[in-house]
């Protein structure tokens, strides 16, 4: 491989998890059963731009791991990076919702 594309790689990948690769948190459809079904479609809209949101948080701290991977410039970025893991437990968190709510208008609506 030339070095130019193994420096690539390691730029791309970064040290933070693909948000397609995390796993849902299990979350209970209970709460949501006392909506209504208008209400359970709004809810899951507004879940799923969270989602949206913490999906790209989750893929700059990618970015931003590979390129502090790739010049070793672990100070600089450093304090932009701390926050991966709650960026990836957002990210579980709301696939888990919207998982949630789907089952609940799938069993009600």
């Amino acid at each position: 491989m030339r070095p130019a594309f193994v420096i690539l790689l390691v730029v791309v990948s970064g040290c933070a998890i693909h948000p397609g690769n995390i796993l849902p948190e299990p979350v209970s459809a209970r709460p949501y059963q006392a909506l209504s079904c208008g209400a359970l479609e709004a809810a899951l809209a507004d879940t799923r731009e969270q989602l949206a949101a913490a999906s790209k948080r989750q893929m700059d701290q990618r970015t931003v791991g590979g390129i502090r991977n790739a010049t070793k410039v672990k100070r600089l970025f450093g304090i932009v990076i701390d926050d991966r893991e709650e960026s990836r437990s957002d990210v579980a968190r709301r696939k888990g919702e919207v998982g949630a709510l789907i089952r609940e208008l799938d069993r009600r609506c």
